[in-house]
Order: C-alpha cells, then structure tokens, then sequence
C-alpha cells in the first residue's frame, strides 16, 4: 500500500502531521510539533515513512524535498 504524508503548518507552527492511504484514510497523526525536523523524524523514523512528504503551508500543497 502507498501512504502519503501532509503537515499542515500554520504560521511556521507544524499543527498536525498525517499519514493517509491513497483514499485518504488516516492510519496516524502527531499534534502539537515543535517544528519541521520533529515532524520529519517523527515520519521518517516512527512510521518507517521513505516516500514523498507533502506540506501543507498557507493553503498551499507542495511536495518537501529530502
């Protein structure tokens, strides 16, 4: 199964981190991050996570390069 990962931050703030299916099922979520590498970490190490990382900025979609 491919995953894919959102951050939504607001203000520079990481509000959540998500790990959805291709349907857009939610398999888990981290709140509250400090910043960008906990978030990172969290998805790279934690989850086992190698694929794309999408961050959600200001509305704004993008893929995170590594």
């Amino acid at each position: 199964m491919i995953y894919e990962i959102e951050i939504i931050t607001s203000n520079k703030k990481i509000i959540n981190v998500y790990k959805k299916d291709q349907m857009g099922v939610e398999y888990a979520c981290a709140d509250d991050l400090p910043n960008l590498e906990a978030a990172i970490s969290i998805i790279k190490n934690k989850w086992k996570h190698e694929g794309n990382i999408f961050i959600v900025q200001d509305g704004i979609r993008k893929v995170l390069g590594d």
